[in-house]
């Protein structure tokens, strides 16, 4: 098993748009919001490799949620995810 410490959780934004075009004003169709950071996204990747893996998260209560909602990284007593309150 790999225990990966993910201190400093990170709020990661994606936006897309539909084409990029070199030179004009974009506007955003769709953001896409998440917690990630190098500890979680190393995390999701063993993850995906079939590898067992405890990831220690300290978190509040809005990073709980959203964790929740990660199917990679879901709380669960398989799942490997443990939350330290802060």
């Amino acid at each position: 098993m790999i225990v990966i410490p993910a201190l400093h959780p990170a709020r990661e934004v994606v936006a897309r748009v539909d084409a990029l075009r070199p030179g004009e004003v974009h506007r955003t169709t769709t953001t896409l919001e998440t917690i990630g950071g190098k500890a979680l996204n190393v995390a999701r990747f063993v993850r995906l490799m079939g590898a067992s893996v405890r990831v220690v998260v300290l978190a509040g209560d809005e990073i709980r949620g959203s964790l929740d909602d990660d199917p990679l990284l879901a709380t669960g007593a398989d799942n490997g995810l443990t939350l330290v309150p802060s």
